[in-house]
């Protein structure tokens, strides 16, 4: 799992389980401004790689998030395949300014869930995401009424995880 809030020598996000690294790259930065103590940031330009060799084909992400800019897409996390329909996995906040969680696979259909209410601007959420064959979402611990079944989960292997941009656009 990742705090990022730390990285290595080498300047890399650090896996506490020391399994999968990330690398920085853009203007993506650590520094001492997060909810408990340092965090990640991203101004849309810089993000986290962590390579294509996460799969999940269940599971849990959590994270906290603070968007200091509303009304475009920010993302969260993604591992997507570039084209409708080739398959993606992505949390993300749309330009209406809801979250939304959304999975992908080819041939095995698209779940989505998307949050009770828009967020605000410069206002730290706690969210979590869970994915079996029923996708969930809680926000600051309020299970959010939109729930979605899918046939797959985080299970894209040729395409990179990436933190804070979509790994399918130019700059990600």
């Amino acid at each position: 799992w990742w705090r990022f809030d730390d990285r290595n020598s080498s300047g890399g996000v650090v896996d506490l389980a020391g399994l999968y690294n990330g690398t920085l790259n853009g203007d993506a930065l650590i520094n001492s401004t997060g909810y408990w103590g340092n965090a990640s940031h991203f101004s849309g330009l810089g993000y986290i790689n962590f390579g294509p060799n996460i799969t999940l084909p269940n599971g849990t992400a959590s994270v906290w998030v603070n968007f200091n800019a509303l009304g475009t897409e920010g993302y969260i996390m993604s591992k997507v395949i570039s084209g409708d329909g080739a398959g993606e996995w992505r949390l993300y906040k749309n330009a209406s300014n809801s979250i939304v969680f959304l999975i992908e696979e080819l041939g095995a259909g698209q779940g989505q869930v998307v949050s009770n209410n828009p967020i605000q601007a410069n206002t730290w959420y706690h969210i979590v995401v869970v994915w079996n064959t029923t996708m969930e979402m809680y926000i600051n611990g309020t299970k959010q009424t939109s729930t979605a079944t899918v046939n797959a989960g985080m299970d894209i292997t040729n395409m990179t995880l990436n933190i804070g941009n979509n790994n399918a656009l130019s700059n990600g």
